[in-house]
């Protein structure tokens, strides 16, 4: 269940500038570590990164296979990034 008022609070105390939330009694950051532990995923090993060779064309054609979205959302959003 999802409390829409209490996610609606948040939504309008998030700052994207410092990618934090200011609430009256100071600002809150949310971390990896908090992500992990609400979320039980597992976060170890080294950071992912764009294979070597992988043109901006081949990330995009991934992003529509893992992530099922179209080709044209996908090839704007790697262009964006300026690669996978």
């Amino acid at each position: 269940m999802v409390d829409a008022n209490l996610l609606s609070a948040f939504v309008e105390r998030w700052h994207l500038e410092t990618s934090s939330f200011h609430m009256p009694f100071g600002e809150m950051t949310i971390t990896l570590y908090d992500v992990a532990c609400l979320l039980h995923l597992l976060v170890r090993g080294e950071f992912y990164d764009q294979p070597s060779g992988l043109s901006e064309e081949g990330a995009a054609r991934l992003v529509v296979d893992l992530l099922e979205v179209s080709y044209d959302v996908a090839k704007a959003e790697t262009a964006r990034n300026k690669g996978g």
